[in-house]
């Protein structure tokens, strides 16, 4: 479980520096469950999956069903898993092993349909039932060898990371990434004019002529965020699943997992509850309109780091400057190519 940032699929059509853009035009399947009693029209373009009867291999084989599974957690348990070497691992790929779990694979039909060889009327027909939301463009059928290959020479990427799908923070780090953003926040009000005199090339968001600092720019964040309804909902489901976990691990196991700390900090929590945890995606306008705000946290932070001679507040104060600098880069990237930035939590 964890936090990403990625730009919409629907900017990435639109934009011509994208190198995947040409396969996310192209629909080749939709998504339409196959009908448990009626006769199902779709029948010959629907994909046929492959999946283990693990409520039968149980009851038959348990000696086989302890090995498969004697590293999951009881809430792991289902009825089926897909076959393949994914969940499988070795015993997919070795032929000996694989013959021991062939006889409870079963076939049963995929909700995924695919539009090759569908007559494009009927094709026209289903894509309008069942609603753009379950389309499957030619860029999620790739196999990820593929996206690597695509991904690798496109502007878009970040220079340091495989595609543009960008990791901001699993869920337990954003206990020092608040703290560490609270120790930046109050840092800024440290830094005077006179130390910027001295830094002619720092913060450039700043209004020198005016005599604007870094605490000022902050400020006018905190405005901007003033009022936005607290959301934490992801965070309590976190702790929940933390919670569980612990009920029903096996004796003699040990968890590292932590829970989220959830007592309030004003002015972080908002910020979080505005631009992290959020449904909608930015529009380029809100992403362009955020950027030197966050820039001028971004260099706060570097400044803390150096200037801090404690080490637990460098280290929160590192975590915090390591998360958000996905978010500026996401930002950024977004203003210079005109994509739409997500959130995905």
């Amino acid at each position: 479980m964890g936090i990403d940032i990625g730009f919409t699929d629907e900017s990435l059509k639109n934009c011509k520096y994208a190198l995947c853009r040409p396969y996310r035009k192209r629909t080749v399947a939709i998504y339409s469950e196959p009908p448990e009693q009626a006769d199902d029209h779709l029948a010959q373009y629907r994909e046929i999956d492959k999946v283990v009867n693990m409520v039968l291999l149980e009851q038959e084989e348990p000696q086989l069903y302890q090995e498969l599974t004697k590293d999951e957690l009881p809430f792991a348990k289902r009825n089926i898993w897909y076959w393949g070497k994914g969940w499988f691992k070795d015993y997919y790929t070795d032929k000996k092993k694989a013959r021991r779990v062939k006889p409870y694979v079963e076939s049963r039909p995929s909700s995924r349909v695919l539009l090759r060889g569908m007559p494009k009327e009927l094709a026209k027909e289903w894509m309008d039932k069942v609603g753009e939301e379950n389309w499957q463009s030619a860029w999620y059928s790739l196999p990820f060898e593929k996206w690597e290959q695509i991904c690798k020479p496109c502007p878009i990427r970040p220079f340091d990371d495989s595609n543009c799908c960008l990791r901001f923070s699993n869920y337990p780090g954003m206990n020092s990434f608040r703290q560490g953003f609270m120790l930046t926040v109050l840092y800024a009000s440290t830094i005077d004019e006179q130390q910027l005199k001295e830094t002619l090339f720092s913060f450039p968001h700043l209004d020198r002529n005016k005599g604007q600092l870094p605490k000022d720019k902050i400020g006018e964040l905190i405005e901007m965020c003033e009022g936005t309804p607290i959301n934490k909902s992801a965070e309590g489901f976190f702790n929940t699943a933390v919670e569980m976990l612990e009920k029903v691990k096996p004796e003699g196991l040990e968890s590292n997992a932590a829970k989220i700390d959830m007592v309030d900090i004003p002015f972080i929590d908002e910020f979080i509850s505005k631009y992290i945890y959020r449904e909608e995606p930015y529009s380029l306008e809100e992403a362009r309109s955020l950027i030197p705000y966050v820039e001028t946290l971004q260099e706060v932070a570097d400044w803390a780091i150096w200037d801090a001679d404690h080490k637990a507040i460098r280290t929160r104060v590192i975590s915090f400057k390591n998360r958000f600098s996905s978010l500026v880069t996401a930002l950024r990237t977004a203003d210079k190519y005109g994509l739409e930035v997500y959130m995905s939590y």
